[in-house]
């Protein structure tokens, strides 16, 4: 499934009825935005077509994730968050 990462300042603070986004890293220059939904009473985060790029520079501002597959069928990837480490450094 490839790795995850939170911007860290959507992991920190704000609304906790808003559900932020996460990404998931596409080789070496792309992430790929997964957005938040409800399901079953859980949060869950399904891949979107949004793209943006990545590079070194932009790793101090991402906090890496791990997450569980809850479904993978086509191009259709639906991941529950797992860990956040959103303090580590």
């Amino acid at each position: 499934t490839g790795s995850f990462v939170i911007l860290k300042k959507d992991a920190q603070g704000g609304d906790p009825k808003k559900h932020p986004c996460i990404w998931r890293i596409d080789g070496k220059a792309l992430l790929q935005k997964y957005e938040a939904f409800d399901e079953d009473d859980k949060v869950r985060h399904k891949n979107t077509s949004v793209y943006t790029g990545w590079s070194p520079l932009d790793k101090d501002l991402y906090a890496p994730i791990t997450v569980d597959v809850v479904r993978h069928n086509n191009n259709n990837l639906t991941v529950r968050l797992n860990i956040l480490n959103a303090d580590s450094d």
